[in-house]
């Protein structure tokens, strides 16, 4: 008996795929905020929003997308660039929360592009003005008039 309990054991333990033991069950939102969605699409409907630190338990990773399931039992999908396998603290200290990094932020530093690149571009360019630029930081599109947008435009994200 004790050994074909071991022979099972050792079978199911060769027949594990490589990874999935190692894979992380826990991940935390790296992100100042960033909508859960019904799909693992930009265009899927927002479910909840999560906060930087929150610790979300991993069911499934596809394409780029990880559906998760949030400590009120909410489940949903969200880019894997808003998550991170570590564990994410919250410290005092000189930088608060409002100073990290939201989705924006970390899709702009993907592509290189940071503060500090941004005031080396305005200082070798003074008679630009970033008037607008600016200005238009501060608008806020509403995430269903964009679903509209896309729609309207027979658009595919």
């Amino acid at each position: 008996m004790l050994r074909r309990l071991m022979l099972w054991m050792l079978l199911m333990v060769a027949l594990t795929p490589p990874g999935l033991a190692a894979a992380p069950t826990s991940m935390q939102v790296q992100v100042q905020q960033t909508p859960m969605r019904e799909s693992p699409s930009f265009l899927g409907r927002v479910v909840t929003t999560v906060s930087y630190g929150d610790s979300l338990q991993l069911i499934q990773a596809t394409r780029g997308w990880m559906q998760v399931r949030a400590t009120d039992g909410t489940i949903g999908w969200l880019h894997e660039s808003a998550l991170t396998p570590k564990k994410v603290t919250l410290k005092s200290g000189a930088e608060s929360v409002q100073t990290t990094a939201d989705t924006r932020e970390v899709a702009l530093a993907g592509k290189g592009f940071s503060e500090t690149v941004e005031k080396q571009y305005q200082a070798e360019n003074q008679a630009i003005d970033f008037t607008w630029l600016d200005r238009m930081d501060t608008f806020a599109v509403p995430e269903q008039a964009k679903i509209d947008f896309l729609k309207q435009g027979g658009l595919q994200p």
